[in-house]
């Protein structure tokens, strides 16, 4: 079964790293700066998402459950393996915006498209 983009959470991290660019690091999952957090596209996506950190930085507790940062964050975000690994391994911050544009954007497409079809068969069901 195809994944679906978790929309609202991408367009968060989306707003967060062109609102914060400089705390975007791909190398961590979450770093204190002077500045503030660091965080790597995954660590956004859990902190967006309301995980808390546990005192082994690769893991959060989200939802009464230890769970791995760059996993929790492909599922909550809805990417396929390729795609996480691409955008929380291999992105700076530009890369990581034009990626997450991209993404969004087709997958915007792609359920306004589903909604059209579910609509039709529900009037055509009615």
């Amino acid at each position: 079964m195809p994944t679906v983009l978790n929309l609202p959470l991408a367009n968060a991290v989306l707003r967060t790293l062109r609102a914060v660019p400089h705390l975007h690091d791909h190398t961590v999952w979450a770093q204190r700066r002077p500045e503030g957090t660091a965080h790597s596209i995954a660590g956004w996506t859990v902190t967006l998402a309301g995980a808390q950190w546990t005192e082994y930085h690769e893991m959060v507790c989200y939802r009464g459950k230890i769970r791995s940062v760059p996993m929790l964050a492909q599922e909550l975000l809805g990417l396929t393996y390729n795609q996480a690994r691409t955008l929380f391994y291999h992105c700076d911050e530009q890369q990581a915006i034009n990626l997450l544009t991209s993404l969004v954007g087709q997958a915007t497409c792609m359920q306004a498209f589903q909604l059209m079809i579910y609509a039709a068969q529900f009037h055509q069901a009615g």
